[in-house]
């Protein structure tokens, strides 16, 4: 018993090894794609670590890498070199695509902005940057066109651009607090909390202030990719998007993850928590579906630049936007095609119609000609069979020679009948007077 036992614990084991085999065999190799974050890992990008961490890129066949970004970070370049597949961006890339850049627009992450300009001082206004002085105040940007609707703030003050002293953002907030810098660029989310802990005294700038209340942390990618691969770019925001619905509804779980994987900042639990709670309403996930694309709304946010002359004004955003559902092709060409096809089905099946009558009848006629053959037939027979059975002797003469005779003519020939068929009759009947007596009443005038 114990022998039948280990046996059949054998089978079966082997049983599953033969099963899993093919799975593993025949399973399709992860496809290796990267995303180029803005800024250095923190709750911003929670989304990404958890749909990387909780398998939602893997469900999809991908296998993502997350590139941490900072002040010299420039995820558009990086994405239009190919050095990336994916990237972060802001309200700004539609001044990339205005201006033919070939950047493709998945989806914000958030519906507002969290893009602050921190100014040293309390109670300070945008002017205080531009004032005429021993000393230009040193404004702290990244690089590129990253930060525009920070700028675009103060031309809606009416403040000119070069009136200003902009330098980039090299070492931020360490800049900021050794008064390298006088104002910075910064996140409502991060920056204010570590000011606030340091007692360090600033004012917000906020461009939905001064009318800029644009998109913030959009999900991008280049056209060329989605045009080979459009099922990686599909797959990769869904499950980008189910990954920031996990993380605002488990932002402990992901507080942890970061604690233990992505703290290169050293962030404080408490800091974490605060970004946490100043992103989610940024985003209103429980009120507007995450990644939602609203045209009317880039549309009035490519104006506004175009109003501060960043652009040409009236540039169509067709193609700026990713349409997970686009709508059907124009099918009138094909609809023509198939009208005309209908139209030579429907002569074909007339041809063949008529034809399959005239086969038909043809068939009737064949079979009424095999009757008719049949009776001619049996006629000729029965006639035949009187012909030859006839006692009295009778002979058939075509074209003046005997063609044929019946039995009793034969009889009367001592049965050779080749004495005269094929024969006129003159030449027979001379004949049969050498041999046998003929009455000469019998013999033609002609003889």
């Amino acid at each position: 018993m114990m022998i039948l036992r280990n046996v059949s614990r054998v089978l079966l084991l082997a049983g599953l090894a033969l099963l899993t085999f093919p799975l593993g065999l025949f399973a399709q190799p992860l496809q290796p794609v990267s995303l180029q974050l803005r800024w250095l890992h923190q709750f911003q990008f929670a989304g990404y670590y958890a749909a990387l961490h909780k398998g939602y890129y893997r469900e999809v066949g991908l296998d993502v890498t997350l590139k941490e970004g900072g002040p010299s970070a420039d995820p558009v370049a990086d994405v239009l070199a190919g050095k990336s597949d994916f990237g972060i961006g802001v309200s700004s890339l539609v001044i990339d695509y205005l201006k033919g850049k070939p950047v493709l627009l998945l989806g914000p992450v958030f519906q507002h902005s969290p893009n602050i300009l921190v100014v040293r001082g309390l109670n300070q206004r945008p002017d205080a940057l531009a004032s005429p002085g021993a000393r230009t105040p040193k404004i702290a940007l990244m690089k590129g066109d990253q930060d525009v609707e920070l700028k675009a703030m103060f031309l809606n003050e009416g403040i000119a651009l070069d009136k200003l002293q902009f330098v980039p953002d090299e070492r931020h907030l360490e800049d900021f607090l050794d008064q390298r810098v006088d104002a910075m660029y910064a996140y409502v989310s991060n920056e204010p909390f570590v000011l606030d802990k340091l007692g360090v005294p600033y004012t917000i700038l906020k461009p939905q202030t001064y009318g800029m209340d644009f998109y913030g942390d959009a999900l991008f990618t280049r056209k060329e990719l989605e045009t080979s691969r459009p099922e990686v770019v599909a797959a990769f925001l869904d499950a980008s998007m189910r990954g920031w619905h996990y993380a605002l509804d488990h932002p402990r779980e992901i507080i942890d993850l970061i604690m233990e994987q992505y703290n290169g900042q050293k962030k404080s639990r408490e800091h974490l928590a605060y970004e946490a709670r100043e992103l989610n309403l940024l985003i209103n996930h429980e009120v507007i579906e995450i990644g939602h694309n609203n045209p009317g709304r880039w549309r009035h946010i490519a104006d506004t630049y175009a109003k501060l002359g960043m652009i040409k004004p009236g540039l169509e955003l067709a193609g700026f936007m990713y349409d997970a559902n686009p709508p059907p092709p124009n099918l009138k060409r094909l609809y023509t095609y198939m009208g005309a096809v209908s139209i030579v089905m429907i002569l074909v099946s007339m041809l063949a119609a008529y034809i399959h009558r005239i086969n038909a009848r043809l068939r009737q006629d064949a079979v009424e000609l095999n009757r008719s053959g049949t009776a001619l037939r049996e006629s000729e027979e029965r006639h035949r069979n009187l012909f030859m059975d006839s006692p009295d002797a009778y002979l058939i003469i075509v074209d003046g020679v005997f063609v044929d005779c019946n039995r009793a003519t034969e009889i009367m020939l001592c049965g050779d009948r080749t004495m005269i068929i094929g024969q006129p009759p003159c030449n027979v009947l001379t004949s049969l007077m050498k041999t046998k007596p003929v009455c000469p009443a019998y013999l033609p005038s002609a003889c």
